[in-house]
């Protein structure tokens, strides 16, 4: 790091190629590797970037809260970013998040590429996968102790809307610590995956209810074992019942007249 800061002939042997890739556009961005970047959202700007991410968060939220028990004293912090790099979550113990405080980490704070260098977090996002930044590979010079595994979270089209990070200070990190992060963010994944299919099947029934109530028949959907699934008001005024769609009698005396059509079996 040193020798590249310094514009000296460095080993490649040493840095993985896309951490060295890394070094090379932060320092095309003009990432100052000594100090850091304050700009971070506040107030307003804040509020409406954790708004935006609200899905994100909700489908986290069970593993913030598993996280924010395990995490504990380890010396571990677990971080939750949008897509952007902008920090919506930090969870870690109260000596870990002054650490963190110290270098002016703090929710609101970005830690892309283009304004806080090489870093797990930036790196999961460019390069689309699960990541390790240790040491002395992050481009700022305050970051050369911690040691972070981020992994990127997807959305069911496969865009990247956020990213999971552990970072820590004096412990030391292992494959296992990517491994957890890993299955942290494939959950998450997973989660937005389940929300967003129930969210298209709210819109379905809705629809489907609208549209039966269009229909000049009356209309019957009765659905496995031969519970009546719904119906539309014309089915109700055809058979001279009276409208109340949550009366159990209602629907009982519409299956009652169903099984004595004909058809019904077929």
């Amino acid at each position: 790091w040193s020798k590249f800061i310094n514009n000296k002939e460095i080993n490649h042997k040493v840095i993985s190629p896309c951490v060295y890739e890394s070094w090379c556009r932060s320092r095309d961005f003009g990432v100052d590797p000594y100090s850091m970047d304050d700009r971070k959202l506040a107030g307003k700007d804040l509020v409406q970037r954790i708004e935006a991410a609200e899905n994100l968060i909700e489908a986290a939220w069970p593993y913030i809260e598993m996280v924010e028990d395990i995490v504990g004293d380890t010396g571990l912090r677990f971080d939750l970013f949008d897509a952007e790099g902008y920090s919506l979550k930090i969870i870690g113990s109260e000596e870990v998040i002054k650490q963190a405080e110290a270098i002016g980490f703090t929710v609101g704070s970005n830690r892309s590429e283009k304004i806080a260098g090489t870093s797990a977090v930036a790196l999961a996002i460019h390069e689309n996968k699960p990541i390790q930044v240790l040491g002395p590979e992050h481009f700022n010079k305050l970051h050369h102790t911690m040691n972070c595994s981020a992994a990127p979270v997807h959305n069911s089209k496969g865009e990247i809307v956020g990213v999971v990070n552990i970072s820590s200070y004096a412990t030391k990190q292992s494959r296992e610590t990517l491994g957890l992060v890993t299955s942290i963010g494939k959950t998450i994944e997973n989660r937005l995956a389940l929300n967003k299919t129930l969210e298209d099947l709210i819109v379905y029934n809705d629809t489907l209810s609208k549209i039966m109530e269009y229909l000049p028949q009356g209309i019957a959907y009765i659905g496995v074992g031969g519970i009546l699934e719904r119906y539309n008001q014309k089915l109700l005024t055809f058979f001279d019942l009276a409208d109340n769609r949550n009366n159990k009698t209602v629907k009982n005396q519409i299956l009652k007249i169903l099984y004595q059509i004909d058809c019904w079996q077929t």
